[in-house]
């Protein structure tokens, strides 16, 4: 290899190499520009999905529901006080409360978003027949039991009401 085609091949991978570096600072200096989620400081809640639909009346049957959440100004989580709520629409009561822990910030922005969890026990089978709940019942092979969810945050807002599919309880 000659001096002149030596000094072209390194001018080339001296190019090529201020062309990456080049590259590499675009992407961490675009990557800094990227703007953080907004989001309302209204907790938002979404259904994700349930672990199962079908459960025994009053036993040790449970399901997991799992929802997503944004909330804008992070202020969502108690170190003590319940936060979220599952109404039985059937019975229009609240039938299961459960706290969220304090969630912490990461990042700029103080908007937080993600996904949590909660266990349902079974419950009851309530007849219009006057059979007493909790009984089997032979005409009455299976009770929907219908919850709607909503969290609060420390400021006090309520999310969005959510309604979950309903939870059908075998009554035998």
């Amino acid at each position: 290899m000659t001096n002149r085609q030596h000094h072209k091949l390194n001018s080339k991978r001296g190019l090529l190499a201020a062309f990456a570096s080049l590259l590499v600072f675009g992407a961490f200096t675009l990557s800094g520009c990227v703007k953080a989620p907004e989001y309302d400081e209204t907790p938002f809640i979404e259904f994700r999905g349930v672990s199962s639909s079908v459960v025994d009346q009053n036993s040790s049957d449970s399901v997991i529901v799992t929802i997503y959440f944004t909330d804008g100004d992070g202020d969502l989580g108690s170190a003590t006080d319940q936060n979220v709520t599952f109404t039985n629409t059937n019975l229009g009561v609240i039938e299961n409360t459960y706290r969220i822990p304090v969630i912490p910030q990461e990042g700029a922005s103080p908007g937080i978003s993600g996904e949590i969890s909660f266990t349902l026990l079974s419950s009851c089978c309530v007849y219009s027949d006057g059979t007493p709940p909790c009984f089997p019942n032979p005409s009455t092979p299976t009770y929907d039991v219908n919850y709607e969810v909503q969290i609060t945050d420390r400021a006090g807002n309520l999310s969005n009401v959510l309604t979950i599919p309903p939870i059908t309880h075998r009554c035998n």
